[in-house]
């Protein structure tokens, strides 16, 4: 589903968008992300107001019953409510006067804005586990959000202006990924964080392994998952005067190097 909000010449205005399915999830119980990386189980409570039942939506969220999965994704940051068979998404207000939640006057600088998203219905091959705090996305979810918020620009050319060559290219790839492995950046290295910036011949790659839900399963891919597995003489390549470190996230403490075995230090170096 693809719009355009403008409520700009409202005044005291409030538009959501309501999508109403037969799933009727186990006591109003509803999973939303928190910034796109865990997925939170959260409950409707019919004795709380209208506003207390309101959660932000920054990715995905979704509602099950035993048989199906409804989800809802997002390439905007929302706020939603679940009702019994019944989604409402916010897409923008226009407030004239402070509503005494913190922000402190009105909100009157609304602009145009487009809104992407995608629903999915998903069966179920067995239910739901029960008591559970927290809940994954299906293979397919986790592919469809991230072709929605990683679409490929256009970018139209200018004739008047040149464009330089390529320096040179390089393909670090001797295949493709698994399905459940997302690149999320590769970047270059600084030599040295003392005076002048300059780039050292090391380079990051940062790679995400999707958590995957149990109990779905996805059709027609192009790719398998490897249940977050990946092997050094697999699609990543090296030449022979290079070298593979394990890092952590913060590139400050190497794990394990390439030909030895990998050892758990609980965060620590």
């Amino acid at each position: 589903m693809y719009n355009q909000v403008d409520v700009r010449k409202e005044t005291n205005y409030e538009l959501a968008v309501k999508i109403s399915t037969d799933i009727h999830s186990v006591d109003k119980e509803f999973f939303t992300d928190l910034n796109g990386f865990q997925r939170i189980k959260h409950k409707t409570f019919d004795k709380l107001p209208t506003q207390a039942n309101v959660y932000p939506m920054p990715a995905m969220t979704f509602s099950e019953d035993d048989k199906t999965r409804f989800s809802v994704l997002t390439a905007q940051s929302y706020m939603w409510i679940l009702v019994t068979g019944e989604i409402q998404v916010m897409l923008d207000r226009t407030l004239n006067q402070d509503d005494m939640r913190g922000l402190g006057q009105g909100v009157r600088d609304n602009t145009l804005t487009p809104n992407r998203f995608k629903f999915m219905f998903e069966s179920r091959s067995a239910p739901p586990i029960k008591d559970k705090t927290s809940g994954f996305p299906s293979l397919q979810a986790h592919l469809t959000y991230l072709h929605l918020v990683h679409n490929i620009p256009i970018l139209p050319q200018n004739r008047s202006v040149s464009v330089p060559p390529l320096v040179s290219q390089h393909s670090f790839l001797s295949g493709s990924l698994p399905c459940d492995v997302h690149v999320l950046n590769l970047r270059s290295l600084e030599q040295s964080y003392d005076g002048p910036i300059t780039r050292s011949d090391d380079s990051a790659l940062l790679l995400h392994r999707l958590g995957l839900g149990c109990g779905i399963s996805s059709h027609g891919l192009p790719c398998t998952e490897t249940q977050g597995k990946l092997s050094y003489d697999g699609p990543i390549t090296r030449s022979d005067d290079s070298a593979l470190l394990l890092h952590r996230l913060g590139l400050d403490c190497g794990i394990s190097s390439h030909g030895l075995p990998c050892t758990d230090t609980q965060g620590k170096c």
